[in-house]
């Protein structure tokens, strides 16, 4: 333990940071191989992470791998100077002096040969130090996409919260046309069998492509499009890597079929879709030694039952990031009508409270584009996050000043520190959409489950939760987070255990003046 401060790349550890490394190790040595660090905003969760690998590397754990379902937290990691992890990110980030578009994405050389064919390609050298590193960094898709990863001894996940998510969507699919339902072993085991012969004939194609290339005594070709024509080989090379995806999923999807019968839902659009992560879980981690799911508001419930908690102290003064409830009439579907003016009104009086930059939580689309016009209606701009252009919108609207965003999905992901984001408002609670086909059949098979393990109360308390961090950051920063729907009242009395202990410091109801 005396080694922890020399591993510490800052000059001291913040409040509580070395108490969570010491524990986490202890954990570890101990034998645990499961630990839920509960690690709040602010508590930097990626340095005590760090330094806990660094240590146990010591101890003889050759091997660690630190992840997130969250891409940005990855680049995050990627980019910081004092933490030094050797980082392994997606092709399309790497050049390529190949291709015209210079992106190793559209490398089209076959595999093969890649490695003899190109030795100093950025991408092949950042892969082999990832690979050679005893602390590497890299995104969870890579984990369970590529199988040249080897099975590391430690493995971190960080904000876990979302990992289940992420484990069953890797497995999701939508099911070709000419598969019968009514027969379904029998014809995904066909549908593997012709993504099989695709494939045989793309990479015979992509060969093929390459045939007329000449040997040279340089340890990399100088111009390898000299031999081939450019655009026809990237295209016949990006159709195999999307060839080489849908069979990977294709033989998962036989796989669960066959061994997994009733865990999975076929919706009406043919969507394959398994009901819980929990198998997946249990194969990913298989054959390591050690695993922390780190997050401020962890779910490891939903994934296994025999784990370690390690818990951190919220590292910012309960004063500076205080939650009030302040109802303002309910939010679901019978009384939404007659509350949404009510919370217009509510927004509109607290956002002018700084007339900074207000985030408002509404949880879908239809509610945003009501309630949004709404606050515009009494003379406040407001700013819209859209389907299919969410990051250029809310970087838009960092740009701008004195503007509320009607956000969707927006509960986790975004760090708004700083005086410019001082209101944060929750204007619905993030209930699920019962028309979902696999949404009732996940309640169906919790049911029996106590209620802090049942998918559906878990979810909405850690997005009311992740929600209420979004604007305050760190140990100087200030916010205030509103809950305006009357729907968090009972749920919060129902679901207590669900909310952790900085949340109910946290929490405050408002009294209206007589």
């Amino acid at each position: 333990m005396d080694q922890i401060h020399s591993l510490n790349p800052y000059p001291s550890f913040r409040a509580g940071q070395r108490e969570s490394v010491q524990d986490l190790i202890q954990a570890a040595l101990d034998g645990s191989q499961i630990i839920e660090y509960k690690g709040p905003t602010g508590c930097g969760k990626s340095l005590v992470l760090t330094v806990v690998a660094r240590a146990l590397t010591k101890k003889g754990f050759a091997k660690t791998i630190y992840t997130t379902p969250q891409k940005t937290l990855v680049a995050q990691l990627a980019n910081d100077e004092h933490l030094r992890i050797t980082t392994l990110i997606g092709r399309a980030n790497y050049p390529c002096p190949k291709v015209k578009s210079n992106s190793a994405a559209d490398c089209p050389v076959p595999s093969k040969i890649r490695r003899k064919t190109c030795p100093r390609c950025p991408y092949i050298l950042a892969k082999d130090a990832f690979l050679g590193a005893s602390l590497g960094v890299t995104t969870l898709d890579k984990i369970l996409v590529d199988k040249s990863i080897p099975t590391p001894n430690i493995l971190i996940i960080d904000e876990s919260q979302s990992l289940e998510t992420k484990l069953i969507e890797q497995r999701a699919i939508e099911l070709p046309g000419h598969v019968d339902l009514k027969n379904l072993e029998e014809s995904v085991g066909d549908w593997v069998q012709i993504v099989e012969m695709e494939k045989l004939k793309y990479e015979t194609k992509l060969e093929k492509a390459f045939a007329r290339m000449v040997n040279v005594e340089d340890d990399e070709l100088n111009s390898i499009m000299g031999f081939v024509d450019e655009i026809s080989v990237v295209k016949i090379a990006k159709t195999l890597t999307k060839i080489e995806r849908i069979l990977a999923k294709a033989e998962n999807v036989y796989q669960i079929i066959i061994n997994r019968p009733g865990s999975f839902v076929i919706d009406k659009n043919r969507n394959f879709k398994l009901i819980n992560g929990r198998t997946q879980f249990e194969e990913m981690i298989r054959g390591i030694s050690l695993v922390i799911l780190a997050s401020g508001t962890p779910c490891t419930q939903l994934l296994a039952t025999n784990y370690e908690v390690v818990c951190a102290p919220h590292p910012i003064d309960v004063e500076r990031r205080h939650v009030y409830y302040d109802p303002c009439g309910k939010m679901n579907l019978a009384d939404r009508g007659k509350t949404i003016d009510r919370i217009a009104e509510k927004i509109v009086e607290l956002h002018q409270k700084y007339n900074r930059n207000t985030l408002v939580h509404c949880h879908s689309y239809h509610i945003a584009d009501r309630l949004g016009q709404a606050v515009c209606d009494l003379g406040i701009r407001c700013k819209w996050v859209e389907k299919n252009e969410r990051e250029e919108n809310i970087q838009t609207w960092k740009e701008m000043n004195d503007v509320c965003l009607m956000s969707v999905a927006c509960e986790e992901g975004l760090d708004l520190p700083g005086e410019k984001y001082p209101l944060n408002i929750i204007a619905k609670v993030p209930f699920g959409y019962r028309g979902d086909e696999w949404f009732m059949k996940r309640i169906e098979a919790d049911a029996s489950l106590p209620a802090e393990q049942k998918w559906e109360n878990v979810a909405v308390a850690v997005a009311i939760q992740q929600a209420a961090g979004r604007c305050t950051r760190g140990p100087d920063d200030f916010s205030e987070t509103y809950i305006l729907d009357g729907s968090f009242e009972w749920f919060y009395k129902r679901n207590y255990a669900l909310f952790e202990g900085w949340f109910k410091d946290a929490l405050r109801r408002k009294t209206r003046e007589a």
